[in-house]
């Protein structure tokens, strides 16, 4: 048995009279606890806003990354583009020329026929 006055660990102090716990004791200790929770509520709100902050400010820091490696593709990527542009360009002028010259051999290949009355 617990003596009165006699403290056990992880409770509270035990009454020394023999009347036990009055209302006032558990009044007391009702303030206590809530004290006590209104405590830890305003203390995982702290945490909770802070760390909101702290992963919209990795985001921030994720797409700013991004958009710079995008950038630096995009520049690779338009450059290849103007290239590709100026070759197919090239090629069309190639192929324009050629058609050109078959044409005018046609036209007289058609005229030396015509000549000969063939």
């Amino acid at each position: 048995m617990v003596s009165p006055g006699a403290v056990i660990p992880g409770t509270m102090k035990i009454m020394a009279d023999s009347n036990g716990v009055t209302k006032a004791d558990l009044a007391a200790l009702e303030e206590r606890i809530m004290a006590r929770f209104e405590g830890m509520h305003h203390y995982i709100d702290e945490r909770t806003h802070k760390l909101r902050d702290y992963i919209d400010e990795r985001t921030r820091d994720m797409q700013t990354e991004l958009l710079r490696g995008f950038r630096g593709y995009q520049e690779g990527a338009t450059i290849r583009m103007e290239k590709l542009s100026a070759d197919v360009s090239n090629i069309n002028v190639s192929t324009d020329k050629r058609i050109a010259i078959v044409e005018q051999r046609l036209a007289e290949l058609e005229r030396r026929i015509i000549e000969k009355g063939l």
